[in-house]
């Protein structure tokens, strides 16, 4: 899976779940979700924080 669809996946993951719940929670269950639903392979290279942050339009601190 390349960065681009990793980072689709997520974003749409994380706009399905609830606005109360926390973002940095959400986040966290998109990329299990990813895991999961085998759409995260083993050994796959998660985007670095910058990336992802940046293209997520979220905070690095997130």
């Amino acid at each position: 899976m390349t960065t681009v669809n990793l980072i689709g996946l997520v974003s749409r993951e994380m706009e399905a779940t609830a606005s109360d719940v926390p973002l940095y929670r959400r986040l966290k269950s998109a990329i299990e979700a990813a895991i999961r639903s085998n759409a995260l392979k083993a050994g796959a290279v998660l985007p670095g924080e910058r990336v992802l942050a940046e293209a997520l339009s979220i905070s690095r601190v997130t």
